[in-house]
């Protein structure tokens, strides 16, 4: 009770003293959830360069057997879809090749892999999957392939290698199918790309499909809760007969990254606080 009156007696005597203080408390408490939440603002941007466009979680086959195209279990990866956590899911083949022709001009062989992804629902999704349908990534005057023999390109990998929008090019695959592709648009996924020779596609476009290297994507809708997302998975797929594969483990660079953004910004929060509180 005392301590009560002894407060009173200092506020009524001292009012602008008291207001300073309570201003101080006030502006401070503002400055720290002001530095709480732009911590989690850089987070979510850090999170969303590093993670966006890549593969959470990966699915490969222990038995290392071929299969076909058609043999995939499309009703499973669609019922998995249907989980909250899941944000895609798609069953992908890396094809590779090289191009050997631009504009009927033969030249010597181009690396070049496309990430073949599943159209079974015919939605074109894996363009929202690997961020090919958000005008950030893509050039002004590209297009999104709507036919068979339309591609988007790198485009640093299109201008180190002379390629111009239209082009039309000549592509050998490993086994010798040859195909017919033009080109319609660029992109640019950002410095965090791994590879800039490598786009793309709708899987159904290729002939050979028969492979033992299928692997089925997901990306969750929480990047950071893999291994909440990869129980998930596994209700569906047995495990024993999958192996399993977190985006930290697919690209450890990125999770590095991501560990050391993190503690800059704990510093800058730390600096932040000290000027204002110091």
């Amino acid at each position: 009770m005392l301590a009560f009156k002894t407060a009173w007696r200092f506020i009524i005597k001292s009012p602008f003293q008291t207001l300073t203080v309570i201003l101080a408390v006030i502006i401070g408490i503002g400055v720290e959830f002001f530095i709480l939440a732009l911590g989690d603002v850089l987070n979510e941007m850090i999170l969303e360069q590093t993670t966006s466009y890549q593969d959470h979680l990966q699915l490969t086959n222990y038995a290392d057997e071929t299969i076909s195209y058609q043999q995939l279990d499309f009703e499973l990866r669609d019922e998995l879809l249907k989980e909250k956590a899941i944000k895609h899911a798609f069953y992908a083949l890396t094809i590779q090749g090289a191009i050997i022709e631009v504009d009927e001009t033969p030249m010597a062989p181009i690396p070049l892999d496309f990430l073949a992804f599943d159209n079974k629902n015919a939605d074109n999704g894996y363009l929202n999957y690997s961020g090919l349908d958000e005008k950030r990534n893509i050039s002004s005057d590209s297009k999104i392939p709507t036919t068979d023999n339309e591609i988007m390109l790198d485009k640093f990998f299109a201008t180190k290698n002379n390629i111009n929008l239209g082009a039309k090019v000549t592509y050998q695959e490993k086994h010798g199918d040859i195909y017919s592709f033009v080109v319609v648009g660029f992109f640019d996924l950002g410095v965090f790309r791994a590879d800039n020779s490598s786009s793309f596609i709708n899987m159904e476009k290729f002939n050979n499909l028969d492979s033992s290297q299928f692997v089925l994507k997901v990306q969750l809708n929480e990047p950071m809760k893999t291994e909440e997302g990869l129980e998930i998975v596994k209700k569906y797929y047995q495990k024993e007969h999958y192996k399993f594969i977190t985006w930290k483990e697919v690209v450890p660079e990125f999770n590095v990254l991501n560990l050391a953004q993190n503690s800059t910004i704990l510093m800058i929060e730390i600096f932040i606080s000290l000027a204002f509180f110091v």
